[in-house]
């Protein structure tokens, strides 16, 4: 079984993708996490930690290649042939 890894989304994002890639990972709809993002900053929580929290995660989570999975176990290497 292959393991989901949290990846920012390529094709589903507004910003850096961020809510995308949350959205890819737990297979809730993009919408839903984005209004749940939208709601932290209007809590009683500083929005300068969900702010934070956010450059964070667009700065630590890589970003996924359109039309491919992350696969944990895969090697991804590139090959240049010369003649």
């Amino acid at each position: 079984m292959v393991k989901k890894k949290l990846a920012r989304s390529p094709e589903d994002r507004w910003i850096a993708g961020v809510c995308g890639g949350i959205a890819e990972y737990t297979g809730l709809p993009s919408w839903l996490i984005r209004v749940i993002a939208i709601v932290l900053f209007f809590v009683p929580v500083p929005v300068i930690l969900v702010l934070l929290i956010y450059i964070l995660l667009t700065v630590s989570l890589p970003t996924r290649v359109p039309g491919k999975k992350l696969d944990q176990n895969a090697i991804d290497v590139e090959f240049e042939v010369r003649e």
